[in-house]
């Protein structure tokens, strides 16, 4: 640059240092969470699925004055609106937008509403571009931003008066007839905006750089100045695809070898299992069922390859995750589908390619000589059998058949379960393979997991063989004729002509609102009891096959799910019997898939089996099956990480919640093995599973001082409902954000002596209550006089009938019931708004009497706090359950709090996780004062009481934790 150059740029640089930004979008600002910078290309990379954002508080805006600039790159010509900012809430209803900045068929554009929705400012209607006191333009008479080319925006408000400027030129000015923008705490959102309902739209679809916001009204000269201080270079950019961004790290053939890799194979171990078969148990330790061979425990983290890769592939995969230390190893055995190395393996009835298999495995010890398999066995029927019994085809409402036998099939079940014998016994008697066998997991239904087949395509089932099989367990429930007729108030029915109920009574009809009574209500109940009878069966057959051919292996299934399901799919699906599973002296460990919904940076990681206080209480154990996408997956999942930061920090919290609740992790990849293979993401596994193998004997006694407890038999009793579902799932991304210690469990466990005390216990779902269930949750809130937060419509059903009576002999408060047929806004007392604000139930539950009133409905309370029949406090909340809420109960009840921020907490005695929710300074507060180990970075503090530490959004923070 010569002399005369840089005297223009520092003149450019001094025109603007009067005005300087309260908000720009780089990598240093904490506010900006989710986003990726393009180094190579220069500046922010806003494409598919990303959610760039930012919370910027609303007293930084200036109402009466704004000025945006940036430099963007659209990677592409389209129609379609492309937002730099989108500040809204759409979520919600009424739905929210402060204000837009962006293009509209390459078209710069500035709009914003005000405080009764109505919108204003320079925006596009129809083919025009329209703007205030000078008319419509068209849209092609209109400056264009230029597609693969860098181009300066900008635009100002000045009490109502907009201006646009593009690359130099003011290309649009006009008044407005609203002089204010009507700014709200909304997100600002970078590089997308929103559909109603929160979506994600708009997305810009290229590069962002030096992009800006001013709470002053910038001059023209002051804009070019910042224009002439921030040139880019006018050549043609191809942006790049996420994928593109990672190709250096991206390597799905393995042409490279990981550093761990090269390290572990100059040393490769040898096998260290023995020559006979391992004798697998799980041991307690301070109350939580710990994985053992031959009686000593043993770190049980597991990797599972890419399914249907081939022999070549799995090793290579299996290699990477030796060379990490994690020895055992899953794999899934298919007897149907037609891709893959293996499958094709069950040839006929009691005819198996047992080579094909022992292939398989021994690929998988060609990748780890030290292999410690969990054989997933799956149970569908391969084409011969299905052509051989068409009529064991499970069908649909239409009358379109699955593609698969229907559960209650008894052929496909007791074929099955010869199938499950004869590989499990061919295996353990394996003279090489069996001394690698650690255990076998029953697969049935579809993904896996005891799906009904054809559940996501209609109602089921409503087959023959299905018909047969209610009809069969109607005979076991009613002693004749006249007892069903009864229960279900129909004179015509009988135990041989009763049918599946139908479509419309299973989904529609509620009566009394979404709860089921009467006797169409009594035949919904039966066909949901009969599916979950169904499918619990045939896991219990499964399991007790394989347990009669391997009686020292660990036998394991999906199950659990019912706090993940939404209403819609529980009504089914036979999703509400984990109590009698659990009863199943051959089942010793459950496993799912980390939430769907949750697992990105920022939220939960959610188990979809949340009740793994009911688990240790029954003596079994969980794997976390971290099928992950990481931000090297090829596909495009809205639940799969976008950098290697949001991927490692995903890692390091699954981890934590393993520490935290005591279970087991395998990691899948499902996404293709190239997903994982990577030195940073193997690196953090290598050290997670050094961490596990190091931690193997510090206790993980739970701390909890909350019990969430959930009754899978209320379910039963309701209809598929959008409010019962947000009540369900409100709660599984709320409790972790409460900050503190908490377990998990059915409501059948209150009767257990093993149950310990808790100070508070939240009753999600407690609809129907007997009186010998009333009784035994009084016994166990009197014993130390705990505290009880009971959620909507506790006790309202009974065998007697529905009635708000039974609500305050359960709970100790008055209420009055009431319906509306429009959506309801909920207040609470402290004024803030919730997320949820606005829904739709019936019926509704207002408190009556002397209670400290939480939240009201208009005028009725329908959250407070009272006393309960116990002597104890006893608190109602007619919404879905609020963190804020329940942390105040927490503190009266004396209930230690780690973090009041609403960051994710996950904690037992030995440990404790923040996974962060927010940017911005945290403090950790432990119980009593401790030595706390940073297990990332080995940091140790001596005698502390808390810790107060600054976090990225979607950070993790893991401390073990000694007196």
């Amino acid at each position: 640059m010569n002399r005369l150059s840089a005297f223009v740029a520092m003149l450019s640089c001094v025109c603007c240092f009067g005005a300087e930004p309260f908000f720009k979008v780089e990598p240093e600002n904490p506010l900006i969470r989710d986003a990726i910078y393009d180094k190579a290309q220069g500046g922010l990379w806003a494409g598919p699925l990303k959610q760039t954002m930012a919370d910027v508080p609303s007293l930084q805006f200036r109402r009466d004055a704004l000025t945006i600039t940036c430099w963007v790159v659209p990677d592409r010509a389209s129609l379609e609106y492309r937002q730099v900012f989108f500040k809204s809430d759409r979520s919600r209803v009424p739905q929210r937008i402060d204000f837009k900045f962006g293009v509209k068929d390459l078209v710069p554009e500035f709009g914003y509403m005000d405080e009764k929705g109505a919108w204003h400012g320079i925006l596009r209607n129809y083919k025009d571009l329209v703007i205030p006191g000078k008319g419509r333009i068209p849209l092609d008479q209109c400056a264009k931003v230029k597609v693969n080319y860098w181009n300066f925006m900008a635009v100002t408000f000045d009490r109502g008066f907009v201006k646009l400027f593009l690359n130099g030129e003011k290309v649009s000015e006009g008044q407005c007839d609203e002089k204010e923008l009507f700014i709200q705490d909304t997100p600002l959102r970078i590089g997308h905006g929103e559909y109603p309902g929160g979506q994600v739209a708009m997305t810009w679809n290229g590069l962002l750089d030096q992009v800006a916001m001013y709470n002053t009204v910038l001059s023209e000269e002051e804009i070019e100045a910042i224009r002439g201080a921030t040139p880019h270079p006018q050549k043609r950019i191809a942006v790049r695809t996420l994928q593109e961004l990672y190709a250096d790290e991206y390597d799905p053939k393995f042409t490279r070898k990981l550093d761990i890799v090269k390290a572990y194979e100059a040393a490769m171990p040898e096998n260290d299992l023995p020559e006979t078969l391992s004798e697998m148990s799980l041991v307690d330790v301070d109350g939580v069922p710990r994985v053992a061979r031959n009686g000593k425990i043993e770190s049980a983290m597991c990797m599972m390859p890419e399914c249907g890769a081939n022999n070549d592939a799995v090793i290579l995969s299996v290699r990477d995750f030796a060379a990490a230390d994690v020895d055992y190893v899953s794999e899934i055995f298919w007897p149907w589908l037609k891709y893959g190395a293996c499958n094709g393996w069950w040839l006929g009835p009691g005819e198996y390619d047992f080579e094909k298999v022992a292939a398989r495995i021994d690929s998988l010890i060609a990748g780890n000589p030290k292999a410690r398999l969990i054989i997933r066995w799956k149970m569908n029927v391969p084409d011969w059998w299905l052509k051989a019994h068409p009529e064991e085809i499970g069908k649909l409402h239409d009358g379109n058949s699955t593609v698969q036998p229907s559960m209650a099939s008894e052929r496909w079940i007791a074929d099955v379960c010869v199938m499950l014998r004869d590989m499990t016994a061919w295996l353990e008697g394996h003279p090489r393979l069996g001394r690698h066998v650690m255990g076998y997991l029953v697969a049935g239904g579809s993904s896996s997991e005891w799906f009904w087949w054809g559940y996501d395509k209609g109602m089921v089932d409503y087959s023959e063989v299905a018909t047969r099989g209610f009809r069969s367990w109607l005979e076991k429930k009613y002693a004749d004729d006249a007892a069903l007729q009864s229960a279900w108030e129909s004179k015509d029915v009988t135990l041989k002509n009763a049918e599946v109920p139908s479509p419309r009574l299973r989904f529609d009809i509620g009566e009394d609102g979404c709860f089921r009574a009467g006797g169409g209500g009594r035949h919904v109940y039966d066909f949901r009891r009969f599916m979950s009878d169904t499918t619990t069966d045939c896991i219990s057959r499964a399991a007790a096959a394989v347990r009669s051919v391997a009686p020292k292996k660990l036998i394991g299934t999906f199950y659990g799910y019912s706090m993940y399901i939404g209403t819609t799919g529980l009504a089914n699906l036979g999703f509400q019997n984990l109590d009698r599973v659990l009863e199943d002296k051959n089942i010793d460990f459950y496993c799912a898939p980390v939430s769907y919904g949750s697992r990105r940076g920022g939220q939960e990681g959610c188990f979809i089996n949340l009740f793994t206080g009911s688990l240790k209480l029954h003596g079994r154990t969980y794997w976390d099956e971290a099928d992950l996408r990481t931000h090297l997956c090829q596909a495009t999942q809205f639940y799969r990480t976008l950098t290697p930061f949001e991927t490692s920090e995903v890692n390091w919290r699954t981890f934590g919640n393993s520490l935290a609740h005591g279970t087991n992790i395998w990691w899948f990849l499902i996404a293709g093995n190239g997903s994982f293979h990577s030195n940073q993401i193997m690196g953090d596994i290598k050290a997670i599973a050094n961490l596990d193998r190091e931690l193997i004997e510090v206790s993980r006694k739970s701390a909890a001082e909350v019990a969430l407890i959930c009754d899978e038999r209320s379910l039963e009793r309701t209809r598929p409902d959008p409010f019962l579902t947000q009540l369900m799932v409100h709660a599984r991304t709320k409790v972790p954000r409460i900050g503190v210690a908490h377990d998990t469990y059915l409501m059948t466990d209150i009767y257990s002596p093993k149950m310990r005390d808790y100070k508070l216990y939240i009753f999600l779902n407690a609809f129907h209550i007997t009186d010998a269930e009333r009784a035994a949750i009084h016994e166990r809130l009197a014993r130390n006089n705990a505290g009880a937060l009971w959620m909507y419509g506790a006790g309202y059903l009974s065998p007697a009938g529905n009635s708000v009576d039974t609500m305050a002999q359960l709970t100790g408060l008055s209420f009055e019931k009431y319906t509306s047929e429009e959506q309801l806004e909920q207040v609470f007392a402290d004024g803030k708004p919730r997320d949820w604000m606005r829904f739709k139930y019936e019926p509704g539950f207002a408190l009556k009497g002397d209670v400290r009133v939480l939240v009201r409905d208009g005028e009725r309370a329908v959250a407070g706090i009272g006393c309960g029949p116990w002597g104890g406090l006893s608190a109602y909340s007619g919404v879905p359950l609020d963190a804020d809420l329940v942390r105040g109960l927490c503190r009266e009840l004396g209930i230690h709090v780690y973090v009041d921020s609403g960051d994710i907490v996950q904690a037992n005695t030995s440990f404790v996780m923040v996974h962060s929710t927010s940017a911005g300074d945290k403090t950790l507060r432990f119980p009593r004062a401790c030595t706390a180990r940073n297990l990332r970075n080995g940091e140790v503090r001596k005698n502390v009481k808390e810790l107060a530490f600054p976090m990225q959004f979607g950070e993790t923070k893991l401390f073990e934790i000694k007196e």
